[in-house]
């Protein structure tokens, strides 16, 4: 049985990661479920789910923001695979220099086979300085550069997501006009603006498995998967391809409708940077690297898909 460390594994991503490994490897995985509160109804319920898949999971209770040497090692305890993520809105400025000490401590574990850091790509470098406020970006770049400093002896991937796709339903950005018409409103990007997109639960778990799987075999990870931060997207389309997607699955009209800003500054630069940057543009979607090792991609038409079976709208 092998160890894997889960951070933020009631969240998203960690959930997505949890329940790929306990469905993929059942009894084979001993699941470190690292959370604020294991006594949460999410915590209970992603333990209920993940032994009843048959594998074993511990709920582990580590604060970041609270973060003491005594707890992280605790936390750490007998990690051979282990998922790095962090609430950059929660951590704020403090966010890297917690993330650095994670992977410091995780760099001197014994056992560890795989590091992987859920990651972002350094806005204001991107933008040449014209979008600077763009901070969780740039937090968890500058933890990128300290795994690059520090982590030459030991094996780690870098997992860079792009537009999260179950944020159409979890913002509901879908909306009904009054004469039928399904309106996709998002704020600042346009119609034309195309970006990465990332199916958490149906990707990023899998991604997660693949690489620790292969990280485990003979050969290892190969030298452009090693050590490098990769985008984990199963697709590039702009929005109004989104829309047009949705139009020809369901037979209704749909528009596309550009908000002014969501009042929060730091998300409106974000959505220009996608408008005037783009996101991994040097990179052909999905990443090849990924593709060569398993990693499944999920294409637009099944997240539609999938979305107009739990969506009425």
């Amino acid at each position: 049985m092998s160890v894997y460390t889960i951070f933020g594994a009631t969240g998203l991503q960690g959930k997505s990661v949890a329940l790929t490994l306990a469905e993929h490897l059942g009894p084979k995985a001993h699941i470190r479920a690292i959370t604020r509160d294991p006594t949460s109804t999410r915590s209970q319920q992603l333990k209920d789910t993940v032994t009843s898949l048959g594998a074993q999971l511990t709920l582990v209770k580590h604060d970041l923001s609270q973060q003491t040497t005594a707890a992280l090692e605790n936390a750490l305890q007998g990690t051979e695979y282990l998922f790095l993520n962090s609430d950059s809105f929660a951590l704020r400025e403090e966010e890297t220099r917690i993330m650095q000490e994670v992977v410091d401590a995780a760099v001197a574990l014994p056992n560890l086979r795989l590091l992987l850091w859920s990651t972002l790509p350094d806005a204001s470098k991107i933008s040449g300085g014209k979008y600077t406020g763009v901070k969780h970006f740039q937090q968890k770049a500058r933890v990128d550069e300290h795994l690059h400093r520090v982590g030459q002896k030991i094996a780690w991937v870098g997992l860079q997501l792009g537009w999260f796709a179950e944020n159409v339903g979890d913002y509901h950005l879908l909306t009904e006009d009054a004469d039928g018409t399904v309106a996709f409103k998002y704020a600042i990007a346009t119609a034309e603006t195309a970006v990465p997109w990332t199916w958490i639960t149906k990707e990023l778990g899998v991604a997660a498995l693949k690489l620790f799987e292969k990280s485990a075999t003979v050969e290892g990870l190969p030298e452009d998967v090693l050590r490098k931060s990769l985008p984990v997207c199963g697709w590039r389309a702009t929005f109004g391809e989104v829309v047009a997607e949705f139009e020809r699955q369901t037979g209704r009209k749909y528009r596309y409708e550009t908000l002014g800003g969501w009042g929060n500054p730091e998300l409106d630069d974000m959505n220009r940077f996608f408008r005037d940057f783009g996101l991994y543009e040097d990179w052909t979607v999905p990443a090849e690297p990924l593709r060569k090792i398993g990693v499944p991609s999920p294409t637009l038409s099944e997240f539609v898909s999938d979305y107009l079976v739990g969506h009425k709208v």
